[in-house]
């Protein structure tokens, strides 16, 4: 079974779940999982630095936090953090548009779900050039409302 679940926290965001869903779909159905269940959780960017200390030993700001939840031998199953706000500031810090943002950062999550690394130089570069590859693969459909 396919699930991708979406979830705001604490407010309402104008997200459109269904083309979300759609977008995270193309990506993992391109990287060969037909089987996945997947939640995206936005929260605020104080309850996600909290989320990066607990289980990251890192107390820093961040725009996404990916979880994979497989057993072994399990189709995929994961969650991704997102801090909504974050990504809105990081949009104006590199002066793009927040849609793209957004991608970037769900597409570098699902990525890391799959089983990608950007802890070398050029594991960071592979996942950047997919990123790109993934924001340009779907762009027609608008996840921001």
């Amino acid at each position: 079974m396919n699930e991708i679940n979406i979830s705001c926290n604490f407010v309402k965001y104008p997200i459109n779940k269904k083309n979300l869903r759609l977008f995270c779909s193309e990506i993992l159905g391109s990287k060969g999982y037909s089987i996945y269940t997947v939640s995206i959780i936005f929260v605020n960017k104080d309850e996600l630095k909290r989320m990066k200390y607990k289980y990251f030993k890192k107390n820093i700001y961040t725009d996404i936090i990916a979880f994979n939840l497989n057993e072994k031998n399990e189709e995929l199953d994961g969650e991704l953090y997102i801090s909504y706000n974050y990504v809105k500031n990081n949009a104006k810090f590199y002066k793009t548009d927040f849609e793209k943002e957004l991608r970037r950062v769900v597409s570098h999550g699902l990525l890391h779900l799959i089983g990608y690394k950007d802890d070398t130089t050029e594991s960071k570069l592979e996942m950047t050039n997919l990123e790109d590859f993934f924001m340009d693969f779907s762009k027609n459909k608008q996840i921001l409302c």
